[in-house]
């Protein structure tokens, strides 16, 4: 139960430890994560956002080649190999954004238009049950690789346009970071609650 003493007492100690760490950090000399970073908005936001479309992704890449498995029948090859569409979809995006943004030297439209792109997806998959077909998958998961395909890369480029000289390789890691973080924390919560529903059958 997401109030029992092993949920809570959890929460509590990571929040400990990310106050100590806070404080760490601001005391060394070379921090891991230089707090003076998010004085920028620019790297605040872009941390922030990748953090949620880490949680969307992985929940994606994690969950829809379950569903193919345990629903459709598929075989966990062919639900990888169904998952490709994704792929090509976040590839093919992400090469005409960037060729878009050299072109007229624009990027805060991509991310406008490519979250709730993603939103969108991810709405389209929550509708997937017993009864639909590959197709519906297939529409799904492309959707969602359009949207990602606009914002992942364009955050990290907005960040290292936007941070001193001295701060470019930790900004990149950190926003990458922040990114993985948001896919531990979605698996986590999506497995829980997959789990939970599972319980009622």
């Amino acid at each position: 139960p997401w109030m029992s003493a092993t949920i809570v007492g959890l929460a509590g100690a990571g929040l400990v430890l990310l106050g100590l760490f806070v404080a760490h950090e601001r005391r060394v000399l070379e921090p891991i994560l230089p707090m003076r970073l998010f004085r920028d908005t620019v790297f605040s936001v872009s941390a922030a956002s990748l953090f949620v479309i880490g949680i969307g992704m992985f929940g994606a890449i994690v969950f829809v080649p379950l569903y193919l498995q345990v629903v459709e029948g598929a075989s966990p090859t062919r639900s990888g190999l169904l998952m490709s569409p994704m792929m090509l979809a976040v590839l093919t995006t992400a090469i005409v954004t960037g060729r878009l943004m050299t072109r007229f030297g624009r990027y805060k439209v991509f991310p406008l238009v490519g979250i709730p792109t993603m939103g969108l997806g991810a709405y389209l998959l929550s509708t997937l049950d017993t009864n639909s077909s590959y197709g519906d998958v297939t529409r799904g998961i492309v959707v969602m690789g359009i949207g990602m395909g606009m914002v992942i890369h364009v955050f990290v480029l907005a960040v290292q346009n936007s941070v001193d000289q001295r701060d470019l390789g930790t900004a990149t890691s950190a926003v990458t970071f922040f990114r993985s973080m948001g896919g531990a924390m979605g698996v986590a919560v999506f497995g829980s609650i997959l789990a939970n529903r599972l319980a009622y059958y």
